[in-house]
């Protein structure tokens, strides 16, 4: 019971009342990128049980798939260091952070998009498999955009210092959606593992602005090395399926 305790307490951070205006947000930045990329097939069964698969494991994914395997990693790289340089080696340590979160979350988004493929009896066409991909990487990524604006939104005052979340959720949003698109070629072509080491790449690329703001970074900065990933992102996903509206 104590560790059911425990699980509980760390994942309670990730679920909370929404605040409408943060809500309202991620719909219409998950709707403004799916629309952009390529087709989807959202009447589809598999597509919902898709979305809100990938919405139910965020949390999970965060603690367990993501944070475990960092904890271990660092506590091994720090207990080699010396501890009066651990700071100075941020930079560093932010790519080993940034490396372990991005593969470990597309392999969480890639073992759901082959969840959905075979409840979709595994597709070979390009609209279904790109929904297949497509759906829990956008629960994901909108379950994720709306833990991390609501409370913003509740903090921060109205104004310019509240612009950078939105936005930064926003072309999160459209990174998420650009890796999976990554992972749908894959499974087109029988590349997967080519595919899932770009969009880890990727990913992981977008979690390392996290180190350059805490290394004092402006935040205009962050933003626009954020922005040119996640168009990254979205630009050769969408560009890489062979379909078209």
């Amino acid at each position: 019971m104590e560790w059911f305790s425990e699980q509980q307490a760390v994942l309670a951070p990730y679920f909370f009342l929404p605040h409408p205006v943060a809500v309202a947000a991620v719909v219409a930045f998950g709707l403004f990128w799916s629309r952009i990329g390529p087709p989807l097939a959202p009447g589809r069964p598999g597509a919902w049980f898709g979305f809100v698969a990938g919405a139910a494991v965020y949390a999970v994914a965060q603690v367990w798939a993501r944070g475990e395997p960092t904890t271990a990693v660092m506590d091994l790289i720090t207990s080699n260091i010396d501890p009066a340089r651990v700071a100075d080696a941020r930079p560093l340590t932010g790519i080993v952070e940034a490396l372990v979160a991005g593969y470990t979350l597309e392999m969480v988004k890639l073992i759901l998009m082959l969840l959905v493929i075979f409840a979709m009896a595994y597709p070979r066409e390009p609209r279904a498999a790109t929904t297949a991909a497509a759906a829990p990487a956008l629960g994901f990524a909108m379950f994720g955009a709306n833990a991390a604006l609501s409370p913003a939104i509740q903090q921060l005052p109205v104004g310019g210092d509240l612009v950078f979340p939105i936005v930064q959720q926003w072309l999160w949003i459209g990174l998420h959606l650009g890796t999976a698109y990554l992972l749908a070629k894959g499974w087109l072509v029988d590349r997967l593992g080519v595919y899932l080491l770009s969009a880890g790449l990727l990913h992981a690329a977008a979690v390392y602005t996290a180190t350059l703001e805490t290394l004092g970074w402006h935040p205009v900065v962050v933003t626009v090395v954020l922005a040119a990933v996640a168009l990254s992102a979205f630009s050769g996903g969408a560009g890489a399926i062979p379909a078209r509206r």
